[in-house]
């Protein structure tokens, strides 16, 4: 099933180039591995067969994040890129088996910047943190967020914010986890 969609990726699920296209995720709800050749992912109704899985094996209970670049690639079964991308003015995504039935639906809202649409054990939510290839739950967000410190080479980032509806001045802070002062000249911080 699909479990998390993320419209307008920013930060999370860095593909093999180093960028982030935005991301379907889906969930094999079942105790057997499965084979996903021939399933296929959809933005369109009227063509629910729009890109095909290759033969890439979704291990029981497993995650799969799959880009949704517009790039249409299937080489790497790490890094597969769908050949449409998804709107975050709101968008359909669809998972269908390899008889073209459709297993899985969901209709996103309208999504922020590294905001991400997440099936919870409650529903669908936007209040959820992005946790591509694990569980939608506190444990897999926390393996999310450690994965992006992890490829930070430079150790350095942002660690908490205030945006204050009040007069008080927003920030946000900066931690640098190495062991020698690195230099913030060229770096850049941004709301877009």
């Amino acid at each position: 099933e699909i479990t998390e969609v993320m419209a307008d990726n920013c930060t999370f699920f860095m593909d093999e180039t180093g960028a982030c296209p935005d991301y379907v995720e889906i969930h094999n709800t079942t105790s057997s591995p499965v084979d996903l050749a021939g399933w296929s992912l959809s933005d369109k109704a009227e063509k629910l067969q729009r890109w095909q899985f290759p033969s890439v094996t979704l291990p029981a209970g497993g995650y799969l994040a799959v880009h949704c670049s517009g790039m249409d690639r299937r080489a790497d079964p790490a890094h597969l890129h769908t050949n449409f991308r998804i709107s975050n003015k709101s968008d359909n995504v669809f998972l269908t088996d390899p008889n073209g039935n459709t297993v899985s639906h969901v209709r996103t809202p309208v999504m922020e910047p590294d905001q991400c649409y997440s099936l919870l054990e409650t529903g669908w939510s936007k209040q959820f943190s992005p946790s591509p290839n694990y569980p939608n739950t506190p444990e897999g967000a926390d393996a999310a967020a450690r994965e992006i410190q992890q490829r930070n080479d430079k150790g350095v980032r942002i660690t908490e914010v205030l945006a204050s509806s009040t007069k008080s001045d927003d920030w946000i802070e900066l931690y640098n986890g190495t062991s020698a002062a690195v230099d913030l000249s060229g770096w850049g911080l941004s709301d877009n």
